[in-house]
Protein backbone atom coordinates (compact mmCIF):
# COMPACT_ATOMS: atom_id res chain seq x y z
CA UNK A 1 0.00 0.00 0.00
CA UNK A 2 2.59 2.53 0.77
CA UNK A 3 4.45 1.84 -2.38
CA UNK A 4 1.68 3.21 -4.25
CA UNK A 5 0.99 6.88 -5.30
CA UNK A 6 -2.20 7.09 -3.20
CA UNK A 7 -0.70 5.38 0.20
CA UNK A 8 2.25 7.46 -0.02
CA UNK A 9 -0.30 10.84 -0.37
CA UNK A 10 -2.49 9.26 3.01
CA UNK A 11 0.84 9.12 4.54
CA UNK A 12 1.60 12.59 4.04
CA UNK A 13 -1.56 14.06 4.95
CA UNK A 14 -1.42 11.86 8.56
CA UNK A 15 1.75 13.26 8.92
CA UNK A 16 0.80 16.99 8.31
CA UNK A 17 -2.62 16.29 10.60
CA UNK A 18 -0.20 14.73 13.32
CA UNK A 19 2.46 17.82 13.13
CA UNK A 20 -0.77 20.37 13.29
CA UNK A 21 -1.96 18.37 16.09
CA UNK A 22 1.06 18.41 18.25
CA UNK A 23 1.34 22.50 17.24
CA UNK A 24 -2.08 23.15 18.45
CA UNK A 25 -1.95 21.95 21.26
CA UNK A 26 1.66 23.05 22.47
CA UNK A 27 0.08 26.84 21.67
CA UNK A 28 -2.99 25.70 23.26
CA UNK A 29 -0.92 24.79 26.52
CA UNK A 30 0.67 28.41 26.20
CA UNK A 31 -3.19 29.64 26.64
CA UNK A 32 -3.62 28.07 29.43
CA UNK A 33 -0.73 28.80 31.05
CA UNK A 34 -1.24 32.41 30.50
CA UNK A 35 -5.02 32.56 31.59
CA UNK A 36 -3.91 30.66 34.67
CA UNK A 37 -1.15 33.40 35.42
CA UNK A 38 -3.56 36.16 34.77
CA UNK A 39 -5.81 34.84 36.80
CA UNK A 40 -3.91 33.83 39.65
CA UNK A 41 -1.73 37.79 39.73
CA UNK A 42 -5.42 39.09 40.11
CA UNK A 43 -6.40 36.64 42.75
CA UNK A 44 -2.81 37.56 44.38
CA UNK A 45 -3.69 40.97 43.88
CA UNK A 46 -6.93 41.24 45.72
CA UNK A 47 -5.33 38.91 49.07
CA UNK A 48 -2.49 41.70 49.05
CA UNK A 49 -4.61 44.52 49.69
CA UNK A 50 -6.86 42.47 51.75
CA UNK A 51 -3.47 41.73 54.17
CA UNK A 52 -2.95 45.48 53.63
CA UNK A 53 -6.14 46.59 54.83
CA UNK A 54 -6.00 43.71 57.73
CA UNK A 55 -2.55 45.54 59.06
CA UNK A 56 -4.26 48.58 59.38
CA UNK A 57 -7.09 47.76 61.22
CA UNK A 58 -4.36 46.09 63.47
CA UNK A 59 -2.60 49.88 63.41
CA UNK A 60 -5.83 51.59 64.91
CA UNK A 61 -6.33 49.00 66.68
CA UNK A 62 -9.57 47.57 65.20
CA UNK A 63 -8.07 43.57 65.28
CA UNK A 64 -5.67 41.67 67.67
CA UNK A 65 -2.94 40.43 66.82
CA UNK A 66 -4.29 36.75 67.50
CA UNK A 67 -6.95 37.91 64.98
CA UNK A 68 -5.16 39.70 62.07
CA UNK A 69 -2.67 36.06 62.44
CA UNK A 70 -5.85 33.75 61.66
CA UNK A 71 -7.28 35.72 59.44
CA UNK A 72 -3.70 35.79 57.46
CA UNK A 73 -3.37 32.20 58.38
CA UNK A 74 -7.38 31.28 56.62
CA UNK A 75 -6.12 33.81 53.26
CA UNK A 76 -2.95 31.67 52.77
CA UNK A 77 -4.75 28.29 52.99
CA UNK A 78 -7.75 29.10 50.89
CA UNK A 79 -5.54 30.36 48.03
CA UNK A 80 -2.48 27.59 48.62
CA UNK A 81 -0.19 31.20 48.84
CA UNK A 82 2.17 31.70 51.07
CA UNK A 83 2.30 35.76 52.82
CA UNK A 84 4.54 37.35 53.82
CA UNK A 85 4.44 40.93 56.57
CA UNK A 86 8.13 42.90 56.33
CA UNK A 87 8.81 45.56 57.89
CA UNK A 88 10.41 48.61 56.09
CA UNK A 89 13.87 47.67 57.35
CA UNK A 90 13.12 44.49 55.51
CA UNK A 91 12.50 42.35 58.51
CA UNK A 92 10.23 39.37 58.46
CA UNK A 93 7.26 40.10 60.88
CA UNK A 94 4.32 37.89 60.34
CA UNK A 95 4.54 35.00 57.89
CA UNK A 96 1.87 32.32 56.81
CA UNK A 97 3.28 29.66 54.38
CA UNK A 98 0.95 26.39 53.59
CA UNK A 99 4.79 25.08 52.88
CA UNK A 100 5.45 25.27 56.57
CA UNK A 101 8.40 27.59 56.15
CA UNK A 102 8.56 30.38 58.97
CA UNK A 103 11.14 32.92 58.63
CA UNK A 104 12.77 34.55 56.10
CA UNK A 105 15.89 36.43 56.60
CA UNK A 106 16.73 40.24 55.91
CA UNK A 107 19.63 39.16 53.83
CA UNK A 108 17.45 36.67 51.53
CA UNK A 109 15.08 39.19 50.93
CA UNK A 110 17.69 41.43 50.00
CA UNK A 111 19.48 38.73 47.49
CA UNK A 112 16.14 37.79 45.59
CA UNK A 113 13.96 40.67 45.79
CA UNK A 114 16.31 43.65 45.45
CA UNK A 115 14.63 45.03 42.27
CA UNK A 116 10.58 44.63 43.44
CA UNK A 117 11.87 46.58 46.92
CA UNK A 118 12.51 49.26 44.74
CA UNK A 119 9.34 49.52 43.03
CA UNK A 120 7.73 48.90 46.30
CA UNK A 121 9.56 51.91 47.60
CA UNK A 122 7.76 54.18 44.82
CA UNK A 123 4.43 52.96 45.63
CA UNK A 124 3.39 50.70 42.78
CA UNK A 125 2.62 46.82 43.39
CA UNK A 126 5.13 44.35 41.54
CA UNK A 127 3.93 41.46 39.78
CA UNK A 128 6.89 38.95 39.15
CA UNK A 129 7.74 35.32 38.26
CA UNK A 130 10.56 33.95 39.17
CA UNK A 131 12.33 30.51 38.17
CA UNK A 132 14.41 28.65 40.98
CA UNK A 133 16.27 31.57 41.80
CA UNK A 134 14.83 32.54 44.98
CA UNK A 135 14.21 31.55 48.59
CA UNK A 136 11.66 28.29 47.30
CA UNK A 137 13.70 27.49 44.87
CA UNK A 138 10.92 26.32 42.80
CA UNK A 139 9.38 28.26 39.87
CA UNK A 140 6.78 30.90 41.93
CA UNK A 141 4.74 34.34 41.18
CA UNK A 142 5.07 36.60 43.21
CA UNK A 143 2.90 39.70 44.01
CA UNK A 144 3.97 42.44 46.40
CA UNK A 145 2.39 45.40 47.60
CA UNK A 146 3.33 48.61 49.88
CA UNK A 147 1.82 49.13 53.31
CA UNK A 148 1.34 53.25 53.87
CA UNK A 149 1.21 54.93 56.75
CA UNK A 150 -0.15 58.14 55.40
CA UNK A 151 1.80 59.31 53.32
CA UNK A 152 5.01 56.97 54.41
CA UNK A 153 5.64 53.44 53.43
CA UNK A 154 6.13 51.24 56.97
CA UNK A 155 6.10 48.07 54.97
CA UNK A 156 5.07 45.69 52.61
CA UNK A 157 3.15 42.46 51.95
CA UNK A 158 4.36 39.45 49.84
CA UNK A 159 1.97 36.88 48.19
CA UNK A 160 3.82 34.40 46.87
CA UNK A 161 2.11 31.22 44.75
CA UNK A 162 4.76 28.10 43.42
CA UNK A 163 3.79 27.45 40.27
CA UNK A 164 4.25 23.75 39.81
CA UNK A 165 0.71 22.29 39.94
CA UNK A 166 0.20 24.24 36.62
CA UNK A 167 2.94 22.70 35.33
CA UNK A 168 2.03 19.32 36.59
CA UNK A 169 -1.37 19.93 34.45
CA UNK A 170 0.34 21.17 31.45
CA UNK A 171 2.52 18.06 31.76
CA UNK A 172 -0.52 15.89 31.67
CA UNK A 173 -1.79 18.00 28.96
CA UNK A 174 1.00 17.33 26.64
CA UNK A 175 0.56 13.49 27.38
CA UNK A 176 -2.94 13.47 26.37
CA UNK A 177 -1.51 15.50 23.15
CA UNK A 178 1.14 12.78 22.05
CA UNK A 179 -1.60 9.79 23.17
CA UNK A 180 -4.33 11.46 20.45
CA UNK A 181 -1.81 12.17 18.49
CA UNK A 182 -0.67 8.26 18.65
CA UNK A 183 -4.14 6.48 18.38
CA UNK A 184 -5.24 9.22 15.41
CA UNK A 185 -1.80 8.10 13.44
CA UNK A 186 -3.25 3.82 13.89
CA UNK A 187 -5.85 4.37 12.88
CA UNK A 188 -5.69 6.23 10.27
CA UNK A 189 -2.52 3.58 8.98
CA UNK A 190 -5.42 1.04 9.47
CA UNK A 191 -8.04 2.84 7.51
CA UNK A 192 -5.50 4.03 4.54
CA UNK A 193 -4.58 0.54 4.26
CA UNK A 194 -8.05 -0.55 4.48
CA UNK A 195 -9.70 1.70 1.69
CA UNK A 196 -6.28 2.06 -0.23
CA UNK A 197 -6.80 -1.93 -1.09
CA UNK A 198 -10.54 -1.48 -1.72
CA UNK A 199 -10.00 1.57 -3.97
CA UNK A 200 -6.94 0.09 -5.77
CA UNK A 201 -7.93 -3.49 -6.53
CA UNK A 202 -9.68 -2.37 -9.55
CA UNK A 203 -7.17 -0.52 -10.81
CA UNK A 204 -4.89 -3.41 -10.46
CA UNK A 205 -7.48 -5.34 -12.00
CA UNK A 206 -7.53 -3.23 -15.34
CA UNK A 207 -3.23 -3.47 -15.13
CA UNK A 208 -3.14 -7.16 -15.03
CA UNK A 209 -5.81 -7.86 -17.49
CA UNK A 210 -4.54 -5.24 -20.05
CA UNK A 211 -0.71 -6.69 -19.07
CA UNK A 212 -2.17 -10.27 -20.14
CA UNK A 213 -4.39 -9.22 -23.06
CA UNK A 214 -1.02 -8.12 -24.29
CA UNK A 215 0.44 -11.56 -23.82
CA UNK A 216 -2.84 -13.00 -25.23
CA UNK A 217 -4.34 -14.35 -22.76
CA UNK A 218 -8.02 -13.73 -22.37
CA UNK A 219 -9.19 -15.71 -19.25
CA UNK A 220 -10.76 -13.19 -17.37
CA UNK A 221 -11.83 -15.33 -14.51
CA UNK A 222 -7.78 -16.06 -14.05
CA UNK A 223 -7.30 -12.64 -14.03
CA UNK A 224 -9.78 -12.75 -10.99
CA UNK A 225 -8.52 -15.62 -9.17
CA UNK A 226 -4.90 -13.85 -9.32
CA UNK A 227 -6.24 -10.52 -8.15
CA UNK A 228 -8.11 -12.23 -5.01
CA UNK A 229 -4.79 -13.80 -3.89
CA UNK A 230 -3.17 -10.84 -3.82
Amino acid sequence: MIKTIFGKIMLLFMAIIMIALLLSGLMMSQVVRKAYLDDSKQQMTTTADEVENLINLYANGALSFYQLNEQIAAKAKANNNAIWIINSDLAGWLMEDPSGRTSVTQKEIQTYYEDMIAELNKGNTVRKITEANNVFNTPVLTVATPVMSGDQISGYVFVHKQIYEMEQSLMAMYRQIVLAAGISAALGIVLTYIFSRSMLRPLSVVTLGARQLAKGDFDIHQIDREIQIK
